[in-house]
């Protein structure tokens, strides 16, 4: 997918774009979220801003401060590493629950060489620890972390993205009466 992402900027397209039925992230958003360190690099050299905010506040740099596999590239480039009390407060972080941190437990005896999981930072998501990456254990519907997100005073919009909406299958396949409707027919390759 690299090569494909190096073609559409070289001819052109704005590593700025946006998605627009959603938190409106960018391709660095998504990049630095699941760890393609050379999309990041890629998308980096062609000028994409490390400090551009979705909806709810979350940077690019954010989703790398939480991750030893593309941190350094984001550090090579000037930016400044993000601190786990501004992770929490943004949902890029969160408090794990007695389960889930069971759940990690089990799987780090199943597993001991994977001490942590795929690139997190260790004392973010190590055994023991009661932070976890919001994008392997995200929080649900009516959860204490959506809960105190509603009554923390903050809009309505910075809410939608993440509460409410299923998670997205890139290989589900698309209704097309719907797309239709939607796009008036027309489809688009937005990153």
């Amino acid at each position: 997918h690299v090569d494909i992402l190096r073609l559409l900027l070289e001819s052109m397209a704005s590593p700025a774009v946006r998605n627009e039925n959603g938190p409106r992230w960018t391709a660095l958003h998504a990049a630095a979220l699941q760890e393609q360190g050379k999309a990041c690099m890629l998308l980096l050299d062609f000028k994409a801003n490390p400090q551009d905010r979705d909806v709810e506040g979350v940077m690019p740099a954010d989703c790398a401060s939480c991750s030893e596999a593309v941190w350094p590239i984001f550090a090579a480039r000037g930016a400044e590493r993000v601190p786990k009390a501004t992770l929490v407060e943004r949902g890029v972080l969160r408090k794990a629950s007695s389960s889930l941190e069971q759940q990690l437990a089990r799987e780090g005896q199943v597993e001991p060489e994977l001490q942590s999981r795929r690139g997190l930072v260790n004392e973010y998501s190590r055994p023991g620890s009661s932070y976890v990456v919001s994008r392997e254990f995200p929080a649900r519907p009516g959860s204490s972390a959506v809960v105190s997100r509603q009554g923390s005073g903050t809009s309505a919009g910075r809410l939608g993205s993440r509460q409410g909406s299923r998670p997205i299958d890139i290989l589900e396949e698309e209704d097309e009466d719907e797309v239709k409707t939607v796009t008036g027919g027309l489809r688009s390759l937005a990153m």
